[in-house]
């Protein structure tokens, strides 16, 4: 495939940051666009998008890269059907390819609910619901055949733009940061076009990659947006409502798997589980206990040793992780927790 533009928006006042890309710009030519404040991500793809009129626009993270044929791959699938809107790849964490990274779940008022407001019932409910979503994921992450989705990563995704036009543009510039990708694919559904998932294609997005010691900040705005995004998309549904007085309750205390605690931890070599039996088992990794999202690896080990490299690209704090057989459906609530320092 020939890329006829490259384009990239620095939102960063770092002064290294900003000689670094001047540097790629003299091996590699492409547009800099270098803010003098930072617009946030939704703003700088759209400033983008308005300069430029070709029929077709790839977007991707700074912590990501492309692997093998991927674009061309993404684009063959893109022009095969003209009711498709946009064309995804699968997804690795790191660059031995050792962990995926889930596919993107469109986050409902019932899912939201569920995730926050703090109730045992609803826990053990998220519980039962992150089985179907572990269900699904096995489905993605082993598929040979593209799959169509209800919703893509904005980090790494070729949009057809007829179909993005169409639909009421790129990103909504009220977003920030965060869910302007959800808010996007959930607009080119509702207008009647198809997402699809294209296992062939392939991509490093290095979780966490950016930005990784402003984790507090980060999970603020994410928080922030999934917020908007529920407001703008059911803006009188009763859960949001109820949810958000959530925040003014007495914390009680409320159900949780059964933890294994490995305590506060500094380096991979204590992260070593043995497991029951030969078998197939999914390991799933997640900075949460009820493990919406998470990343997963499938292993023949009989022992599981946490990866040194991906140790390196963990941000702080808590990390979780649930080890089950592949082919089970219902998974005990028995997990496995440190802290990272």
């Amino acid at each position: 495939m020939c890329i006829r533009d490259r384009h990239v928006v620095d939102n960063s006042n770092n002064v290294d940051e900003k000689i670094k890309l001047e540097e790629l710009q003299r091996l590699a030519p492409f547009h800099l666009y270098d803010m003098k404040e930072n617009l946030g991500f939704a703003r700088a793809c759209n400033l983008v998008y308005q300069k430029t009129s070709t029929p077709y626009v790839l977007l991707i993270n700074p912590d990501a890269y492309f692997l093998d044929e991927t674009i061309d791959i993404l684009l063959r699938e893109l022009e095969r059907n003209s009711a498709l809107a946009a064309t995804g790849p699968k997804i690795f964490w790191d660059d031995q390819l050792t962990f995926t990274l889930p596919q993107s779940i469109t986050i409902t008022p019932f899912a939201f609910f569920l995730n926050n407001y703090p109730h045992s019932v609803l826990k053990r409910l998220l519980w039962i619901k992150s089985l179907f979503v572990r269900k699904a994921a096995i489905n993605y992450w082993t598929s040979q055949k593209t799959l169509f989705q209800n919703n893509l990563s904005g980090g790494s995704v070729l949009l057809n733009r007829q179909c993005v036009d169409h639909a009421g543009g790129l990103f909504d510039p009220d977003f920030f940061m965060y869910y302007e990708d959800t808010d996007l694919f959930l607009r080119l559904v509702k207008t009647g076009y198809k997402l699809l998932y294209v296992p062939e294609a392939r991509i490093v997005h290095k979780f966490s990659g950016c930005a990784r010691e402003q984790q507090l900040e980060k999970s603020g705005y994410m928080a922030h947006s999934a917020k908007q995004f529920l407001l703008k998309h059911y803006p009188d549904n009763y859960l949001i409502q109820l949810t958000r007085n959530a925040s003014k309750m007495a914390r009680k205390s409320i159900w949780a798997p059964k933890i294994t605690d490995f305590g506060q931890q500094n380096n991979a070599e204590e992260i070593t589980i043995k497991l029951d039996k030969a078998n197939t088992y999914l390991i799933e990794w997640s900075p949460s206990p009820y493990f919406l999202p998470a990343a997963g690896m499938i292993s023949n080990e009989q022992e599981f040793r946490f990866p040194e490299h991906i140790w390196k690209i963990l941000p702080r704090g808590d990390q979780y992780l649930r080890i089950a057989p592949l082919e089970k459906f219902w998974v005990k609530p028995r997990i496995w927790h440190w802290k990272k320092d």
